[in-house]
């Protein structure tokens, strides 16, 4: 014999101690998560490293993103800005400190972004960040080559194609960035005059890169400093057991390596 239990004269007591049950089972099968450490903290001074002088009234952004497992970071939809002081200071508190979590500050100055690289502070909460900024100039005449590698990537006997990647070094000797001049255009990549399927490889920002005839103009700015690498590849033809490679060079070059890949 079924039997329905009767809660109508129940006391508030016992619906009251019902609810609290109830809302224990619910919150049992809810995700457990853990309030998150917010005391993370990331300063630094933005200076301008052309003149020497800290950089007042500039907007400063902090990034965060997330380390994925397999390598590399991933984003998150959490930036905070803060406007350097009249010393160039700037700060952020209140940051999360979780770990898998790192941030990275950034500025624009002058056109051209700046940024410090990836900041941890899961271990250390409080890390110091300072950023130099340069003034700009179209002129070219501080950037060189410190090297150049050809490396024989692959070879295709049966459509009788060289696979090329062109690995150049720059430095920027000079305490000005480099910026496009009246044409557009920065850097400029010489390739051999057969060169077919030209293209840049990841690692470097071209901006929007251009073909014309055997060079390859790149737009985007080259900050000082040195080894700033870049690379292309391309295709030769080949016949036999040999093919033809000449190259120019557009700067002052002090290395230039040809290597087989092993």
């Amino acid at each position: 014999m079924n039997r329905r239990i009767d809660t109508r004269g129940d006391s508030p007591v016992k619906r009251a101690l019902f609810a609290l049950a109830l809302l224990a089972i619910i919150s049992a099968l809810l995700p457990f998560s853990v309030a998150a450490d917010t005391n993370g903290r990331i300063s630094g001074t933005v200076t301008n490293g052309t003149s020497g002088q800290p950089v007042s009234g500039s907007t400063v952004t902090v990034s965060r993103f997330d380390k994925k497992p397999e390598g590399g970071v991933m984003p998150q939809s959490v930036d905070l800005t803060a406007i350097t002081t009249g010393d160039g200071r700037y700060s952020f508190d209140g940051l999360d400190t979780s770990t898998g979590l790192v941030y990275a500050v950034s500025v624009t100055f002058q056109g051209v972004l700046y940024s410090s690289g990836m900041v941890q502070i899961s271990s250390s909460p409080e890390q110091t960040a300072d950023i130099s900024v340069y003034e700009t100039t179209p002129d070219q005449s501080a950037v060189s080559l410190s090297s150049r590698g050809l490396i024989l990537n692959a070879v295709d006997r049966e459509t009788g194609a060289a696979s090329i990647v062109d690995v150049f070094s720059f430095d920027n000797a000079g305490n000005k960035t480099v910026i496009a001049g009246d044409e557009g255009r920065t850097l400029r990549f010489s390739v051999p005059p057969n060169a077919a399927e030209v293209g840049p490889r990841a690692g470097f920002d071209f901006g929007t890169p251009s073909l014309e005839g055997s060079t390859v103009y790149a737009t985007s700015p080259l900050r000082p400093g040195a080894a700033n690498p870049a690379s292309l590849g391309y295709v030769l033809p080949y016949s036999g057991s040999t093919f033809e490679l000449s190259v120019t060079t557009d700067y002052p070059t002090q290395v230039c390596l040809k290597k087989k890949k092993t």
